[in-house]
């Protein structure tokens, strides 16, 4: 058998782990599994709202302050947020919320 080719899981597994920053969570990446599984995607109000404020460019302690809340609660809850959704950056959470219109 040391002729044979990878498997195609295989494959995706390393590629997967190559192409992962350095620093990534568990968490994102059990949540990314979930995704790939095919699970709903949920927002609620106070994500969207975070995610809005986000993405108008504003600093962490502006956003924390639009909102009344700690800069360390805005990002523990951005974290969050991106962990739900299996996305591993804000960022990429704003995009995927703003080419479905919720933004």
């Amino acid at each position: 058998m040391a002729g044979r080719e990878p498997a195609a899981r295989d494959l995706v597994a390393r590629d997967s782990a190559e192409q992962e920053p350095l620093g990534r969570d568990v968490r994102s990446r059990e949540a990314l599994a979930r995704i790939g599984r095919g699970a709903h995607r949920e927002i609620s109000h106070d994500d969207l709202q975070l995610l809005r404020l986000l993405a108008t460019g504003l600093p962490m302690d502006s956003v924390a302050r639009r909102l009344d809340l700690s800069e360390r609660t805005v990002r523990r809850r951005t974290r969050a947020a991106c962990d739900r959704l299996g996305f591993g950056t804000a960022v990429e959470a704003i995009v995927w919320a703003a080419r479905r219109g919720l933004l």
